[in-house]
């Protein structure tokens, strides 16, 4: 069997296709994979053994590019493809010009989301299970995704930024929630909140590491008073997954680092709002924890996997108290 997956775009929707290559490994373990992505991830693929082949696309020109660069790198992508032939090609996106990436290639079968058998994610299913609902062709969910864990070690430059007392390391993960195509801050808890519960951590003698990719860099100043160690924009996805494996817990929202959290062996506390947490989260794996208040609200959830509602702010995650975090945190480091 040969398989070609196409999952490109966002780390957190990444990760939750890191299922599909477990089950093919297991059930036909001849089988070979070859995996289209972006660049960002393709390190964490690899890591993960994912695929036996990768083929990377640039995301920023693909996406973000004028039309002539955007045909240049779509180009170069078939070229790598042309005339292949595979006997299941799994397109991880309901959007239709996906498929164009495929076109050269020659397949059995070509299932894509909300395409094949039936309406594929199904609403407030965990994506990661409806990902291998793709990659079977069943029309009803029955097998459960697993992810793999990473037992990466942090280089030793970033282990002895580290405090090196004995109390227990909290990330937090206060920026994110963005890609190449969008800005979703609807998805973010707000970051005066993420100090405040900073200062309770702080003061209750734990240790605070500061998380993010280089596009957090304006959450750096909110935290600069405190006595936390800021690793914003220093670590990569693979270093990411390691410092989370140094902590105890890591505290974030809707976003990548939640996503690279479940790959490490810490305690999550996930912060959801606007987004249903059962279609982001394994909700029946004991280390995640989540707090969602938009079940509350009559216009919660507002995502329908595109598009958000009209909303000038996130009630749904502003209704998150601090306090209600924080006794969280104090329960889990008992």
């Amino acid at each position: 069997m040969k398989y070609l997956i196409i999952k490109i775009g966002a780390i957190g929707d990444v990760v939750m296709s890191l299922g599909i290559s477990h089950y093919i490994r297991k059930q036909y373990p001849q089988a070979t994979i070859t995996w289209v992505c972006g660049e960002i991830v393709a390190t964490l693929l690899r890591a993960t053994n994912a695929a036996d082949q990768l083929i990377t696309v640039n995301e920023q020109r693909l996406f973000k590019g004028k039309i002539l660069t955007k045909i240049l790198e779509l180009l170069k992508l078939w070229h790598k493809v042309f005339l292949h032939k595979f006997d299941v090609v799994c397109i991880g996106h309901a959007d239709l010009r996906y498929r164009l990436l495929a076109l050269p290639v020659r397949a059995k079968i070509i299932r894509s989301f909300r395409h094949y058998p039936n309406p594929i994610p199904l609403p407030g299913r965990y994506h990661a299970n409806e990902y291998l609902r793709l990659i079977t062709g069943e029309a009803k969910p029955t097998i459960t995704a697993k992810l793999p864990q990473l037992k990466v070690t942090l280089p030793n430059h970033l282990l002895q930024l580290l405090p090196q007392n004995s109390q227990p390391n909290i990330a937090l993960a206060p920026g994110g929630a963005k890609n190449i195509l969008r800005d979703d801050q609807l998805r973010r808890w707000p970051i005066a909140n993420y100090v405040a519960l900073a200062q309770k951590i702080i003061a209750s003698g734990y240790n605070v590491i500061l998380t993010g990719g280089l596009t957090d860099e304006e959450c750096k100043k909110e935290f600069a008073h405190l006595p936390i160690v800021d690793l914003i924009g220093k670590t990569s996805l693979l270093e990411t997954i390691a410092l989370y494996n140094n902590c105890q817990i890591v505290i974030t929202h809707d976003t990548g680092s939640l996503h690279l959290a479940k790959l490490s062996t810490a305690q999550i506390i996930a912060l959801f709002g606007p987004t249903i947490p059962s279609e982001k989260v394994d909700v029946t794996d004991s280390r995640i924890h989540v707090l969602w208040e938009g079940n509350k609200l009559a216009c919660c959830p507002c995502y329908d996997g595109k598009s958000y509602a009209t909303c000038t702010n996130n009630p749904c995650l502003q209704k998150i108290a601090i306090e209600q975090v924080f006794e969280l945190v104090a329960s889990i480091s008992k």
